[in-house]
């Protein structure tokens, strides 16, 4: 029997899994309605890019909030690769691919990935430079460095 094949082992891989993806998940008291929008968009993931329920870990986005609202950080493990996503609204039509900005390396949405067809435009982008539209506020994302050219002066 592996850890995984109990309630006690799969909670720890969760929440090792949680607190590599926000590494202020422990600091934040939990909050009802966000947890059941992160079991949603967990279900809906599955659906949408079928994968595994396990496969997927929704947080909080630590880098992203508007007006105190934090984003969701939506992290997909598939065949020893991480995808990362973040979405403001908690719903996968809000889904927005994370990648390393071009200019500067850091962090941001590098597209809108809805859907599978989507996210092989974004991830047919990383490997043969198709030129895939800037989701809006790329521009403007925390996750620019401060001298990166792509940035926006917000």
């Amino acid at each position: 029997m592996t850890t995984t094949d109990t309630l006690a082992g799969r909670a720890a891989e969760a929440l090792g899994r949680a607190r590599r993806q926000d590494p202020g998940f422990d600091s934040r008291p939990c909050d009802v309605q966000r947890a059941i929008t992160r079991r949603r968009l967990v279900r809906d993931v599955t659906d949408v890019f079928a994968v595994a329920c396990e496969a997927v870990t929704v947080t909080d986005d630590p880098d992203r909030e508007h007006g105190g609202w934090r984003w969701y950080r939506v992290t997909i493990a598939d065949d020893g690769t991480e995808y990362r996503f973040t979405s403001f609204a908690g719903t996968v039509d809000a889904l927005r691919a994370l990648a390393p900005c071009p200019e500067c390396a850091g962090e941001v949405p590098a597209g809108e990935a809805p859907d599978l067809a989507t996210l092989g435009r974004v991830l047919d982008a990383r490997t043969n430079g198709h030129p895939v539209p800037a989701p809006p506020g790329f521009g403007s994302d925390v996750g620019h460095q401060p001298v990166c050219p792509l940035r926006e002066n917000s």
